[in-house]
């Protein structure tokens, strides 16, 4: 069995299950969720402190590891590549994906045990529009160097994004 997890998922159908153990890459059970694996090694094995699945594809994920940034699988996790193009900051935690638009996702960056290391904190909200390929600071409005802590859609509104911080 697993244990220690950082996080965990659910694919939109339900029907996979995704999980993070503290510096043990990423691990998925099928339908049963009761048959673990270990997906593809990532290219380093740091703490993975997010996943996200996105809801239209669930073969296509996106882990975030602590520092090394932010990663992606097509293929339900036989193989990844880091994403980070954009990114000045690649201590990402929180990742969220439009429900409706899989192509665009968002990620939060800092984390507050990280605040005294050479990362400063967090460098807020960045957005892509190409399912990673690319990111661009979204934070109009926040104040520098803020922690983000957790992204949410507005389950009315999709076009309304929350974000949980450090501080406001």
């Amino acid at each position: 069995p697993i244990k220690d997890i950082a996080t965990i998922e659910f694919s939109q159908d339900g029907q996979e299950i995704f999980a993070a153990p503290r510096g043990a890459g990423v691990w998925k059970a099928g339908h049963n969720h009761f048959d673990w694996s270990q997906t593809a090694y990532l290219k380093t094995q740091p703490r993975v402190c997010w996943i996200a699945v996105d809801p239209i594809d669930s073969n296509t994920s996106y882990p975030s590891l602590n520092p090394s940034g932010i990663y992606k699988s097509h293929d339900g996790g036989d193989t990844w590549r880091e994403i980070n193009v954009g990114l000045s900051n690649t201590i990402a935690y929180p990742i969220a994906i439009d429900p409706l638009d899989s192509n665009v996702v968002y990620i939060g960056t800092g984390y507050a045990r990280d605040v005294s290391s050479e990362s400063g904190g967090g460098d807020g909200l960045y957005k892509s529009l190409n399912g990673g390929e690319f990111w661009f600071a979204a934070n109009g409005g926040l104040p520098e160097n803020i922690i983000v802590n957790d992204i949410v859609f507005d389950p009315w509104d999709q076009s309304i994004i929350y974000i949980g911080t450090e501080q406001w």
